[in-house]
């Protein structure tokens, strides 16, 4: 237990340190309004509409805006964006691979193809991940809640089904070690 609770700790601070690499550190830029919308694309999402429409989802959130971090079921979890690219990804460190069964890997390929939805498993920098990436301006209320329900259950069930929800295409996964 002792081991699992440092490898975590290790995750969340490798991820941390990483986060603020994503965006050109947009966590750290100076306050600048984020750009309207094109004209035609009035009604689009905002990065600014988005962080409040998560935190209604979410127990609390911490962190500044563009990097913004909550806890759900025992996993850490980060709404990160950068509105001058339009992009936003949810993302939960789910744990290391060191010390994991390489064949793990493939079975995570076969996962995102099967039985991920949108959210996906992603490898970096040594960690496994899962993760919803999406363009901001065309999120929807319900995209938002249904992505987070969707990485939180790909952390929840890394090991298991490797599923984030009901849903699974026919077919299975092969050779889970």
């Amino acid at each position: 237990m002792t081991r699992r609770l440092t490898s975590l700790h290790l995750l969340t601070g490798f991820f941390v340190i990483g986060l603020f690499g994503f965006a050109g550190c947009a966590a750290f830029s100076p306050e600048v309004e984020p750009e309207s919308p094109p004209p035609s694309r009035a009604g689009a999402m905002t990065a600014v509409r988005m962080e409040l429409l998560f935190a209604d989802l979410v127990p609390a959130i911490d962190g500044p805006s563009g990097a913004i971090r909550t806890r759900i079921d025992g996993f850490n979890v980060f709404l990160i964006s950068d509105p001058t690219n339009d992009r936003m990804r949810i993302v939960v460190p789910v744990r290391l691979v060191e010390g994991l069964d390489r064949r793990i890997l493939k079975v995570l390929l076969e996962a995102n193809f099967y039985g991920t939805l949108d959210a996906r498993y992603a490898l970096s920098e040594g960690a496994i991940y899962a993760t919803f990436l999406h363009p901001i301006s065309s999120l929807t209320p319900e995209l938002i809640e249904s992505a987070l329900s969707q990485v939180v259950s790909l952390a929840k069930t890394f090991g298991t089904s490797f599923s984030s929800g009901e849903f699974r295409l026919r077919g299975s996964i092969h050779g889970a070690p």
